[in-house]
């Protein structure tokens, strides 16, 4: 039977508003499974919408957390007219990536596990008559972003790409990988400076197999 997947950037999930809408986009879409990157939740948790379970990754902790909720208690206690560190609050638990899958009903009886890796990664593993299908949707940093922090980033992708790598597994992965293609012309507004470099260094980092 054919999976119908789909990938989506969010620019922000946070809002019940927001995950209503992209709700009703995949139900439009009959997707299957639907990942999603920068929902902006700063939890690990799992929540039903309609026919859909919604999984959310992020690399905020508990401590990071429970770090804010003490600043506020204590920010409430401070005297009318001091000064109230807001900000910095709300920074101490801001998520500013976030990934998100999405995973019909129909398909719960082959769900094993989902992996909510952290803000960049997740995947679903799943066991079928075929075996096991993972699919892993990711968010690349982008070019700009330092050597060791996308070094961190690929690393880590293809340790997973190795772990689901076999006879047994079927792995797709998917999202946004931040590649540059081709120069933004001067109408476009939707798009960035994406400009194609054949010798851009983060195609060396990509798993081996995800290439081919």
């Amino acid at each position: 039977v054919p999976i119908a997947t789909g990938f989506l950037n969010t620019m922000g999930m946070a809002e019940m508003g927001a995950r209503e809408q992209i709700y009703y986009d995949i139900c439009q879409q009959k997707l299957q499974i639907a990942g999603f990157a920068e929902t902006h939740i700063n939890t690990n948790s799992k929540e039903t919408h309609g026919d859909y379970e919604f999984y959310y990754s992020t690399k905020i902790t508990e401590e990071q957390i429970k770090k804010k909720e003490l600043a506020k208690e204590e920010n409430a206690k401070r005297k009318p007219g001091s000064k109230r560190p807001g900000h910095e609050i709300a920074a101490i638990d801001a998520e500013k990536l976030g990934m998100g899958i999405a995973i019909h009903k129909n398909m719960k009886k082959f769900l094993v596990d989902v992996d909510q890796e952290d803000d960049r990664i997740i995947s679903a593993i799943l066991k079928t008559n075929m075996g096991f299908m993972v699919f892993t949707f990711v968010h690349a940093p982008t070019a700009e972003t330092s050597s060791k922090k996308k070094e961190e980033f690929y690393n880590k992708l293809n340790k997973i790409a190795n772990k689901y790598t076999g006879q047994e597994h079927i792995h797709i992965i998917k999202g946004d990988f931040n590649a540059k293609l081709v120069e933004k012309s001067p109408h476009e507004t939707m798009i960035g400076q994406h400009i194609f470099n054949p010798t851009n260094e983060d195609l060396t980092r990509l798993p081996e197999d995800q290439l081919e």
